[in-house]
Formats: C-alpha cells, structure tokens, sequence
C-alpha cells in the first residue's frame, strides 16, 4: 500500500513539475549601437493561444503577425524615446517559434531603460514573460506578468 502512494505521489508531483505553465522568453542584448532581440515561445503555446484571429495570414505568415502582436503589446523606450525594431527573420527551433529584432539605438554612457509588456496576458493572467537582458557578457533576467508588467532599469551600463 505505502508503496502504491508513493509511486502515486512521484506520477503527480512529476506531472505537476513537467508542467510549469505558458512563458515567453525576451532577450535583450546591447552590442554597439544596436539592440538584438530574439523571442522565443513554444510553438503549442502559439497554437493554444489561438492568434488566428489577431491575424488573418496566421499560418503563412507566423513571422509578420507575431511581429505585429509584439509591436501592440510591448513598449521599449531608452532615455523616454521609443524604440522601434524591425524583423530581421524567424525560425522553429527544438519546437520553439523564434522571431530575431534589431534596433539601432544612439550612443549613450548611461541611459534608463524601460520595458512594457503584456504580452499573451489577455489570453491566460499566469502567463510569464521572462525578460532578459545582456550587455558587455553580464546578463540578467527579470519575469514580468499580470500584475508586474513594466521594467525600469535606471541605468543599463550597472544593471
């Protein structure tokens, strides 16, 4: 019998721990006068949220109606200007979507930095966007959700 529970308790709590709920990844790397980000999401979270109806074109056109969801739903600014990235491409990878930005940005000693994102929060409040940040080999790593949405970094270069 102890044996039954136990074997019981290890399906579930492995069940439970295989499982961590819906997160997206956002990494931010600060090289020059430029910001690489790369998006990376699950592809079933892709299909689970249903994004046909943000976008007609969804299946055959994955890369330019993700770029326009993130463009709604995510707002960068350094020193309160608005940065704006554009797609340099995208790819499936190990059953991940991968979108790659880039952003030219002015040369600058210090600068704040602020990040806003809700993304896929409408669809699932537990929803976890992981943001990370890289510059000069340092990264470090912020989660934003429903309740936490916006990052401030008063300055980048001691993050």
């Amino acid at each position: 019998m102890n044996l039954l529970l136990l074997g019981c308790y290890f399906l579930l709590s492995g069940t439970l721990f295989a499982h961590g709920g819906h997160s997206a990844s956002y990494h931010y790397e600060f090289t020059g006068s430029t910001i690489q980000l790369e998006f990376r999401i699950d592809r079933s979270d892709l299909a689970h949220f249903e994004l046909e109806d943000e976008c007609e074109n969804f299946e055959t056109a994955t890369a330019f109606c993700m770029m326009r969801y993130l463009q709604e739903h995510i707002r960068v600014q350094l020193n309160q200007e608005e940065v704006a990235f554009e797609l340099e491409g995208s790819r499936t990878e190990n059953g991940y979507f991968i979108l790659n930005l880039a952003a030219d940005i002015p040369p600058s000693e210090a600068f704040q930095l602020t990040i806003a994102n809700s993304c896929f929060l409408e669809f699932d409040p537990e929803f976890e966007n992981q943001i990370v940040l890289e510059r000069a080999g340092e990264v470090k790593s912020y989660r934003l959700g429903y309740l936490h949405r916006t990052l401030v970094i008063e300055d980048v270069q001691q993050y």
